[in-house]
């Protein structure tokens, strides 16, 4: 059975496409909005109660940026004592808000097709100018704050920057005789121990307030594609219907493609399967007659090639299994498993090196060789990839633009190393050693189109 897993992101999303990768704000292309003319919409259901947002931005894939319109909790931005490690250097990667938004928040407030949508963003936290405070390093995120100049670029007057919270709130919010209420932007305050927000009359205090305070409101923002929505509830209605068709005792035993499981949302990329809650978008390296051959738009998983010192080859490492089991079966449904054809993998040596690479494979995933990473992609560039939220978490080696390596099958120099490719794209055939835990994967299939 599929697993849509909507835990603490292991973040799509490979990057998920629902969103924009890397998102970063540039108020002279945002068109701020009035309260009184914004667009709403209704998402999502928190405490049983359906959550109303406002439109503030739509990018280019359709996706909307989306905040909520009114608060819907009080939350302490970091509860962390004065006396403990850290209390000094809190930032908005560090914080009990990020990670509450990020997992309970998220699983309770979305169905797992909803969250399939949600796309995984990095947000670029930058620090309080007046203060002179920096905002910490760089996340990944499918819920998150605003930030000081998300807040004033979005919003064309304070009045519109105020907010009521949620009714029947049994927080301990603290509200205005007006009935407005102060709620956290994700920027730091002062210094690190506080961070900025809104106040109830719309004033954005950069000087913040102690990120213990448990009476300042919460409105979560995040990047939505209702086509992957739409999508994901296909497939899951498809495995339904799978799912109950083999447990039938009429259940024919033809196997059926179905070409409607895979699109393709842009030239030359398709989407197919789910992982991790995210839907994986694909980049198409080949086409010949009715089959396509996909890597990986992203990096999906951060593992070893194989957990031991010992000289190994693609077809006796571990990254091989777990790819043809594991990934194989959580990541696609029967109907798309039916799609994927079983490849004759040829295993070359590394002839520069003089190592040899074993025999060769029948493989439903695989990943590239070292000829075939030189020969699908042009150039370095076109080889950077950048990591999945989930596959950060694991320990992704992930440098300053956010891009991180990634295996190939080839072997190294010697035998308990395999080539990859480094965070600039270049192809690495003096490998690097297989038990690295903070390699990335892309996985690379052939599907059939009829």
């Amino acid at each position: 059975m599929k697993k849509f897993i909507a835990g603490v992101m292991g973040f799509i999303m490979l990057m998920s496409s629902a969103a924009c990768t890397g998102c970063s704000l540039d108020s002279t292309n945002v068109n701020q909005i009035s309260l009184s003319s914004a667009e709403t919409i209704v998402f999502g259901k928190y405490h049983d109660e359906d959550i109303e947002w406002l439109v503030l931005d739509t990018n280019q894939s359709g996706s909307k940026l989306l905040l909520s319109k009114y608060v819907i909790e009080a939350k302490c931005f970091n509860d962390i004592g004065s006396d403990s490690a850290g209390y000094d250097s809190q930032s908005w990667e560090k914080s009990g808000i990020r990670n509450w938004l990020n997992s309970d928040f998220l699983n309770e407030t979305f169905t797992e097709a909803e969250i399939y949508g949600i796309g995984i963003t990095s947000r670029m936290n930058r620090g309080n100018t007046k203060y002179h405070v920096k905002g910490g390093g760089e996340t990944y995120d499918q819920v998150f704050l605003l930030s000081i100049d998300e807040a004033k670029a979005y919003f064309a007057t304070e009045e519109d920057l105020r907010a009521k919270p949620v009714e029947n709130t049994e927080s301990e919010l603290w509200v205005d005789e007006d009935g407005y209420c102060n709620w956290w932007l994700r920027s730091p305050g002062c210094d690190n121990t506080r961070s900025a927000n809104v106040r109830s009359s719309g004033y954005v205090y950069l000087r913040g307030d102690s990120n213990n305070s448990n009476i300042l409101g919460v409105r979560p923002a995040l990047w939505v594609n209702f086509e992957s929505i739409g999508y994901a509830e296909s497939v899951e209605s498809s495995r339904k219907e799978s799912e109950a068709a083999a447990t039938s005792e009429t259940t024919a035993k033809t196997i059926k493609v179905n070409p409607a499981l895979i699109k393709f949302p842009y030239e030359g990329y398709a989407r197919f399967g789910n992982y991790n809650s995210g839907s994986l978008d694909w980049i198409v390296l080949d086409k010949q007659d009715d089959k396509v051959l996909l890597i990986t738009k992203n990096i999906v998983y951060c593992r070893p090639y194989m957990e031991s010192e010992s000289d190994t080859t693609w077809e006796k490492c571990s990254l091989r299994k777990w790819l043809n089991e594991e990934f194989y079966n959580d990541a696609f449904i029967e109907d798309e498993r039916n799609m994927i054809i079983t490849t004759d993998v040829v295993n070359k040596g590394n002839a520069d090196k003089g190592t040899h690479g074993g025999n060769n494979t029948q493989d439903n995933v695989f990943i590239l060789s070292l000829d075939e990473a030189n020969q699908y992609f042009r150039g370095d560039d076109s080889r950077k990839a950048v990591g999945a939220y989930s596959a950060v978490r694991q320990g992704l080696y992930v440098d300053s633009n956010g891009c991180s390596l990634w295996w190939l099958r080839t072997p190294g120099a010697v035998g308990y190393a395999s080539c990859y490719v480094d965070h600039l794209g270049r192809v690495k055939d003096g490998g690097i050693m297989n038990r690295y835990t903070y390699i990335g994967v892309r996985p690379v299939i052939w599907v059939a189109l009829k």
